[in-house]
């Protein structure tokens, strides 16, 4: 059985609260909560250093520390899910909950030690933002997908065949659990750190951590055909400029910025 680690960081300030998790996320950690003044991250127990944790964490600043099984965590989240609702576009369910009624696509979520059910503001809005693409006959990448949710709504918005990347084990049984239960068909699981050379796609969707969209930024140029688009999410208002800098107008045209909370996602048109 494996085990992960929830970290709770209080007393932060604003600015701590925007940087830090793009500090924890080279540290290994790879997910992150935020709950009023409460930063939540996440990280595998094997990885976890708490003399790094310590260099990271401001001066002032407080931490917990709670260890979380696998039946623990499905058992915590089934006590307090709640079904999402993007307008009428999307639901996302468990499958003890009735089907959402009057909504376009109905999903069924159970995350196994994956983030990605569109409760996170971030999730959410990629969810809200992929109303505003074209995936019909479309072949789509879904770099970091987690619970495989947005992979699932792609084809459901009619994509021609979806390719679902993790670098997590959790995740890649997660996905392929949550792909049988929606019936979905077309969407290929792939365990890998990165977009592999020689994938393509007309859309990228990337819900990741800033420092690895960056780093990962000519991959998903390379993957994308001309006009391909891409969207991303996962970071803070206060990233954009970086991002937008990474994500340069020699290779994309910035389209839309959606936010949510302190978080945004970014829709980019390949150059």
């Amino acid at each position: 059985m494996g085990y992960y680690l929830k970290i709770d960081i209080s007393n932060l300030q604003a600015l701590q609260m925007d940087l830090l998790p793009e500090m924890l996320a080279i540290k290994n950690f790879y997910a992150f909560e935020v709950t009023g003044d409460l930063l939540s991250a996440y990280i595998k127990e094997e990885d976890f250093i708490v003399s790094e944790l310590d260099k990271t964490v401001p001066a002032g600043a407080t931490y917990s520390i709670e260890k979380i099984a696998e039946e623990n965590w499905n058992a915590n989240w089934e006590n307090g899910f709640s079904p999402i609702r993007v307008n009428n576009f999307v639901a996302v369910r468990a499958s003890f909950h009735p089907p959402e009624k009057e909504v376009d696509f109905d999903l069924i979520i159970t995350p196994k030690m994956s983030f990605g059910t569109g409760h996170h503001a971030t999730t959410y809005m990629m969810l809200s933002a992929m109303q505003h693409i074209d995936f019909f006959n479309k072949s789509v990448i879904d770099f970091g997908a987690g619970t495989g949710v947005l992979a699932i709504l792609a084809e459901k918005m009619g994509a021609a065949e979806v390719l679902a990347i993790d670098n997590d084990k959790w995740s890649i049984e997660n996905i392929y659990e949550n792909v049988i239960i929606n019936n979905c068909t077309k969407i290929e699981v792939l365990h890998a750190e990165s977009i592999p050379a020689g994938c393509t796609a007309n859309i990228v969707l990337a819900n990741i951590t800033m420092n690895v969209l960056a780093h990962s930024c000519m991959a998903i140029y390379n993957s994308l055909v001309e006009e391909g688009y891409l969207l991303i999410s996962g970071i803070f208002e206060t990233d954009i400029p970086a991002i937008v800098n990474v994500f340069n107008e020699e290779l994309f045209e910035k389209i839309a910025v959606y936010q949510r909370e302190k978080w945004v996602s970014v829709l980019f048109k390949k150059a």
